[in-house]
């Protein structure tokens, strides 16, 4: 859950994560951080129904985003 320390946070790898915003978004999933992109990678973050913070995320460098393949 969200915790000023400590906390446990899901990243789940995606190849598009504006199509993955709003999917969840028509799906009625809270945002806790809309879609963001910078260098490294682009993200948004939503709240699961037990309060904890699911990132889906995609490298914006593609030698990144095959170490996790």
């Amino acid at each position: 859950r969200t915790q000023k320390k400590n906390a446990t946070m899901l990243t789940i790898l995606v190849d598009n994560v504006l199509e993955w915003h709003k999917y969840l978004v028509d799906a009625g999933v809270k945002v806790w951080k809309e879609p963001q992109k910078n260098d490294f990678a682009e993200a948004s973050f939503y709240f699961d129904p037990g309060g904890y913070i699911i990132e889906i995320q995609h490298f914006t460098d593609p030698a990144k985003h095959k170490v996790f393949e």
